[in-house]
């Protein structure tokens, strides 16, 4: 089931409201404009231009700033305006600059905090929610539902707006069904829908939330349940749906059918779902519900009509845009027409498949790609295999013949060889063998040498670190407090005061660089917490505007190892990282690290400008980090291509290496 793509799409929609047309958004700013040119009164003028900002930023951004500037200029002494202007600067910069509009929240919070007004802490509680779905990506959903629960819904709540409070609730709720917490979602589901008693006939939200409560249930594999909310927002489509609300509503009637074997009524409900009138709502959203069907027509054995549908994704293209529905749709095309008895164009479309498909299934991968391949040759080769079983039968006939005189003199000649042979060849198995257990012996005295080397290594890295943090940076701490009693001398003239404020500013982030120093040395969470933490808080640290680093982790707290293996396995993460960024130029980098049957594999995959491994010797770093995966006894692989970004794969068995050293 399709299952990450609702989070995101309706955190974003809970923000900007719930879909409506563009005519009737059309018909709203300019009923706003003419409201605000005959207004007469600044704090109204002032509250509809800043609601104009936010409803021009994305369609024409230069009339949204100019209503900026003009709200701005109505604020006079109003506080909740001030706030409220901050507020609106964050929505400018919403789809454009994350810093700036970052910004413009904390300083919107922090203007609002200073009266204890409902209307103050309403737009506070949207402040920290903007703020949540600004940074939710770089993150992680445990700041996400932290951030709403802590600070977004105890002001909903002084604010007593429940309809608020309800999608608040509901965003909780979503954010726990993508991590697969389906118990919390559902919990979080029954409050949004307890707090909306009250709500407007007309408000999509309890629609909405009735839909995706049952598709919770569906996840969890509670069809029973999921048909009791699937009949509830039933009832709530005749005065509530949009295309948006009839979209979900049929897709998760679709998934319902699909999982209980309803396959022709999961085709229907997909069907009507695409059959709504479109209003412009998201059309990613339609693309999915269509997606969706391919499945059930692949249960249906409706190849044709699955192809078509896959080929006019392709053809249109927005659907594609994502690396991993791009992969889903050459899988499916291959089968499709693998299914249709067409193996040249499932051949291309395996082959398409395996140039986005990640290295850890790409061994599965080229066996589907050598079976279609042999029958795309057999099929086309069948004239001449049927001319040629001919030729064969008359000549088996002869070669018989021939082959029974020819073995009887090889017989003969191949007994006495044979004697010969294997007592020469016991011989020099027995040198080889030797030879082997020699070059074993001295591979494991130089990989011991190479870990003793390593773990001293970090014992003096740590030895640093401790002396720069305690030692220097006690040193700085105490030239800041020397410098801020200096500063706090009333007696100083202005001049020196400005001179030792610029020496305080200096010196603090000499000691922010001193302790990022000693932290790299030697990270503490990869101590004390191990090492996902250690590499999420590596990656988030030099995640910026120019690199951004994606951190993947699954079964990872299940993890446990040595001190020693930890920070080899972080040193050679920060080691493909680093040469990344360096060497090459990669702007999106992502770590992936998963743990399961006592396997780890660490995939780091950049999109940089690669090279040619049969042309370019490996520099110092990444034969440090070969030597570093052989002293753990993992596997490493890199592979690259000049201009396609490199990926490495690191594989560490633990039941092996355990079983070896026992």
């Amino acid at each position: 089931m399709t299952r990450y793509f609702f989070c995101f799409i309706i955190l974003l929609c809970s923000e900007t409201g719930f879909t409506q047309g563009l005519n009737k958004q059309q018909k709203i700013t300019d009923s706003l404009m003419q409201r605000f040119a005959r207004e007469k009164k600044d704090s109204v003028k002032a509250v509809v231009a800043f609601d104009l900002v936010k409803r021009l930023a994305r369609i024409d951004s230069i009339k949204s700033y100019e209503y900026l500037e003009k709200g701005k200029q109505h604020i006079g002494n109003s506080v909740y305006l001030e706030g409220l202007y901050h507020f609106s600067v964050a929505q400018y910069y919403f789809d454009t600059d994350r810093d700036r509009c970052n910004k413009a929240l904390m300083k919107a919070i922090a203007v609002l905090a200073k009266i204890k007004t409902k209307d103050s802490f309403k737009l506070q509680a949207k402040a920290w929610f903007n703020y949540v779905v600004q940074n939710q990506h770089t993150k992680g959903d445990n700041f996400a539902v932290g951030t709403i629960l802590e600070k977004s819904i105890p002001l909903v709540e002084k604010s007593g707006d429940s309809l608020l409070l309800a999608d608040n609730y509901f965003q909780v709720g979503l954010l726990f069904m993508n991590n697969q917490e389906y118990k919390k979602a559902s919990q979080y589901y029954e409050l949004a829908t307890n707090m909306l008693a009250n709500a407007p006939a007309d408000s999509p939200l309890p629609l909405r939330i009735m839909t995706l409560w049952a598709d919770n249930y569906l996840y969890a594999s509670d069809y029973k349940k999921a048909k009791e909310k699937l009949d509830e927002a039933k009832k709530m489509l005749k005065w509530r749906a949009s295309e948006r609300e009839y979209l979900d509503y049929y897709y998760a009637e679709g998934i319902y059918y699909n999982e209980t074997g309803r396959h022709e009524d999961a085709l229907a409900s997909f069907n009507k779902g695409l059959a709504t009138p479109r209003d412009e709502a998201d059309p990613y959203v339609r693309r999915t519900l269509a997606f969706e069907k391919v499945n059930v027509l692949d249960s249906l054995h409706q190849y044709h009509e699955g192809k078509s549908i896959l080929m006019e994704f392709l053809k249109e293209g927005s659907f594609t845009e994502s690396i991993n529905n791009k992969m889903l749709v050459y899988h499916k095309l291959a089968y499709f027409n693998e299914k249709l008895g067409d193996y040249k164009p499932a051949y291309f479309y395996v082959r398409k498949y395996l140039t986005l498909k990640d290295s850890l299934y790409s061994s599965q991968l080229n066996e589907g790609l050598h079976e279609l391949e042999l029958k795309y040759n057999d099929a086309k080769n069948k004239a001449k295999i049927e001319t040629l079983k001919v030729e064969k039968a008359n000549a088996r006939f002869y070669n018989t013949l021939l082959g029974i005189g020819c073995l009887f003199s090889i017989t003969a000649a191949t007994v006495f060889w044979f004697f010969y042979k294997n007592k020469k060849k016991l011989s020099e198995q027995k040198e080889i063998n030797y030879l082997q257990q020699l070059k074993h012996v001295q591979q494991e005295k130089e990989l011991e040498v190479f870990r003793a080397v390593v773990q001293g290594e970090e014992r003096e890295r740590m030895r640093v670190a401790r002396e720069l943090h305690d030692g220097m940076g006690g040193l700085l701490i105490g030239v800041k407090v020397n410098l801020n009693s200096i500063y706090d001398t009333e007696n100083l003239e202005q001049e020196a005061k400005g001179r030792v404020k610029e020496s305080l500013d200096r010196l603090d982030d000499s000691i922010t660089e001193l302790r990022s120093i000693a932290a790299n040395m030697t990270p503490a969470a990869l101590l004390h917490s191990g090492v996902k933490e250690a590499l999420e808080d590596f990656c988030t640290s030099i995640s910026n505007r120019d690199n951004e680093l994606v951190f993947q982790a699954k079964n990872m707290q299940e993890l446990v190892l040595p001190d020693n293996e930890k920070i080899m396995i972080f040193r050679i993460v920060q080691e493909l990282v680093t040469n990344a960024i360096k060497h090459a130029s990669a702007t999106r980098i992502l770590v992936d690290c998963v743990y399961a049957d006592k396997k780890l594999s660490i995939t780091v995959e950049d999109n940089g400008k690669g090279f040619d491994a049969k042309l370019v010797s490996f520099g110092m770093g990444l034969n440090n980090v070969r030597s570093r995966a052989e002293a753990l006894n993992a596997n490493l692989d890199i592979l690259s291509e000049v201009g396609g970004g490199t990926t490495a794969l690191l594989y560490y068995d633990l039941e092996n290496v355990t079983a070896q050293t026992s």
